[in-house]
């Protein structure tokens, strides 16, 4: 074990009760501001006018829209693991290209317990400045076989 996740890992379980409380309360803020700067970083690969359509919901349009569909909501029971995609076919013609395949990953609760699912996407890509961005992001779920 390294020293200083050690060191870490001490620290934490000496604190007395009001000081361990106001580390929950400053990680519980930090773990949410590098949430939100995931939901911003995930949010930039796609196009300012990209359009994603996720299962069983209306087309959301344009960066305020897909932003608040990522940003993790306050509160959430579960949060995301594992996530991997596996294309089916790629085809680029230009600055514009298609991708076909599926997803899976597992979702988990605070006890741990992992909640697997999967699905299928599409996604159309535009290169624009040199970048290849997500114009379409479309998506499904499918039953996960256990």
């Amino acid at each position: 074990m390294k020293p200083l996740f050690l060191a870490l890992i001490i620290g934490f379980i000496s604190l007395p009760g009001a000081a361990q409380a106001d580390k929950e309360l400053h990680d519980r803020s930090a773990i949410m501001a590098q949430s939100r700067s995931f939901s911003a970083a995930y949010v930039a690969i796609y196009t300012p006018d990209a359009r994603i359509v996720p299962t069983n919901q209306a087309i959301k349009a344009g960066e305020p829209l897909i932003r608040q569909y990522w940003t993790p909501r306050s509160g959430a029971k579960r949060k995301p693991v594992r996530h991997e995609i596996t294309s089916q076919e790629l085809i680029i013609d230009g600055t514009i290209a298609a991708d076909i395949g599926y997803f899976e990953g597992a979702s988990a609760d605070a006890d741990g317990k992992e909640y697997p699912f999967r699905g299928a996407y599409l996604i159309t890509w535009r290169k624009t400045g040199g970048v290849w961005r997500i114009q379409h992001d479309m998506w499904n779920s499918l039953k996960v076989e256990e």
